[in-house]
């Protein structure tokens, strides 16, 4: 009896290891939605510390604003999708909440309304973020208020890159199909004049 259970526990031992080896194995090279703090910013330069070598899409929110935490879950599924592509290309979000300290971050850039994405080429492109447009047609305002921040109106845009209405829905995948195409869009326009890397990667090209 206790050789059949020291075998049992042996082999117990060995299933477990093999999961946790498969578990790494499967994580490695995943593209991790981080979420950024204000040590994370680079006040001088006006954008996260991850956008010096790769681009980085960063979606705004705030506690209280629903239409942020219904974006929050479509972030992480893109961060998934785009985990077996080499495109230089980091997912974060970061929380501007008032009283935080990092409201400083909503204050340098400008930010009225939230959900607000932005789009921060690397360092090797030397421009500036690139903001997503987007709105809800003016009858979809009776779905309520669009968040219960401090911001004084939501932006709306007549020409949006994205219409974020299908957030109150029973079905927001399409507002995260836009955006995915929106972040491919603006890393195929970069890269016709600049590519990311090290200062010796790009020495090289």
């Amino acid at each position: 009896i206790f050789f059949r259970a020291h075998r049992f526990y042996r082999l117990m031992s060995l299933a477990v290891a093999f999961l946790l080896a498969c578990g790494l194995f499967m994580s490695v090279g995943a593209l991790t939605l981080h979420q950024l703090d204000a040590a994370d910013w680079d006040m001088n330069a006006g954008r996260p510390s991850l956008a010096l070598k790769k681009h980085t899409f960063v979606g705004f929110q705030a506690r209280g604003c629903g239409a942020c935490q219904k974006m929050a879950p479509l972030y992480e599924e893109i961060a998934e999708r785009w985990s077996d592509t080499e495109e230089p290309l980091e997912m974060a979000q970061i929380d501007v909440s008032p009283k935080t300290p990092r409201v400083t971050i909503k204050i340098l850039h400008k930010i009225m309304g939230l959900p607000r994405m932005g789009f921060f080429p690397c360092d090797a492109c030397a421009t500036g973020p690139i903001w997503m447009k987007w709105g809800r047609p003016g009858e979809a305002k009776e779905h309520g208020p669009f968040n219960k921040t401090d911001d004084d109106m939501a932006p709306w845009n007549s020409e949006k890159d994205c219409d974020l209405t299908p957030l109150w829905s029973s079905d927001p995948t399409p507002v995260g199909t836009c955006i995915e195409e929106w972040i491919r869009k603006q890393i195929t326009n970069l890269h016709m004049s600049c590519s990311c890397g090290t200062p010796q990667d790009r020495d090289e090209l």
